[in-house]
């Protein structure tokens, strides 16, 4: 009995010293069934020693964006540099009946001056000019060029071309005013033969940098001779200026009408630009003989206004001025920059 009693207290003194350090009492948990899936611990669930080095953490995965992406604008490309360049020209062209067919030279320059001034144009092409002709009637020994030049406002460059030579003295042709704002490079004068025509006629040049101005008057009297004188006048021109990348322009006294052969042959190596409006005679017109062309060599360009012209503000009087009337021609073109 004493036995028992001692070990009882025995038992009773090492349970008490057990619970007192700590332990438990319950056993450990009975393993998950096979199949069944482990929760992985919780942040609270393990106590993170500081002193212990911790594995680094992976960065978050991205999200899941799997569609399109927002377009991106495209970029322009430069645009390109231009290498052309616009020009406008308005031009006169007019057969001034040496001064004077109605009027006396010094009442007729001062008139066509004006005409000119009042139009703006930056060039003149003329026909029937006098150059210090020898004559009893009082209106020989004039430059006529140079004097209409001095009567009329503005700076102008201007060249005569003679196609004939009077037996008493003097010449007799045509000519070209050109505004002194366009230098010239180059001018020249080419006569032509009379073949079986009344004279001997021609055509006279004045070159700027990026056009040519020519001025022409061809026989009165022949169908042929005039022909004849027209494809000479064409295989001037394009020897010289067919691939010189100039615009050409033509205007004259034609002495033929818009569907007469000279014109229609002209034609093909020219583009009639000028108005279909009758030009001969001033005071009664009833004919188109003056004509504007521009050489087809490739130049470009377009016609703004073509017609002739029947009155002017100013007062001039294109009836008393000459038998003819004058043309007038505005169109722009394109050329390359240098």
């Amino acid at each position: 009995m004493i036995f028992y009693k001692r070990l009882v207290a025995v038992t009773l003194i090492l349970a008490s010293s057990f619970c007192a350090c700590g332990g438990t009492s319950e056993a450990d948990p009975a393993p998950e069934p096979s199949g069944t899936e482990t929760p992985a611990p919780g942040p609270t669930d393990t106590p993170t020693d500081p002193d212990t080095p911790t594995d680094p953490v992976d960065p978050p995965a991205p999200s899941d964006t799997t569609g399109p992406s927002d377009p991106v604008d495209p970029v322009d490309p430069p645009a390109p540099v231009s290498t052309r360049d616009t020009m406008v020209l308005r031009i006169m062209d007019y057969n001034v009946g040496r001064l004077h067919k109605e009027l006396d030279p010094t009442v007729c320059a001062p008139m066509i001056g004006s005409m000119i001034d009042e139009m703006k144009v930056d060039a003149v092409t003329l026909q029937e000019l006098d150059s210090c002709k020898v004559d009893d009637t009082g209106h020989g020994g004039r430059y006529q060029l140079r004097f209409l030049v001095n009567n009329t406002p503005g700076n102008w460059n201007y060249f005569f071309g003679s196609n004939l030579t009077y037996a008493n003295g003097g010449t007799y042709g045509i000519g070209v005013m050109l505004d002194k704002k366009y230098p010239v490079v180059n001018q020249f004068h080419y006569r032509m033969p009379k073949y079986d025509g009344a004279e001997v006629r021609g055509f006279c040049v004045m070159e700027s940098e990026h056009f040519v101005i020519i001025s022409t008057h061809l026989d009165h009297k022949s169908v042929d001779a005039r022909q004849q004188q027209m494809l000479v006048l064409n295989e001037q021109v394009k020897a010289r200026y067919q691939d010189s990348g100039k615009l050409v322009f033509l205007a004259g006294d034609f002495n033929g009408n818009q569907s007469g052969s000279v014109v229609i042959n002209a034609n093909k190596a020219w583009t009639r630009v000028s108005s279909n409006d009758y030009t001969s005679t001033a005071k009664n017109p009833r004919n188109t003989i003056d004509h504007m062309f521009i050489l087809n060599n490739g130049a470009q360009y377009k016609v703004r206004q073509a017609k002739a012209l029947r009155s002017f503000a100013n007062g001039g009087d294109v009836k008393q001025a000459s038998d003819h009337l004058p043309i007038f021609i505005e169109f722009e073109f394109y050329y390359d920059k240098q």
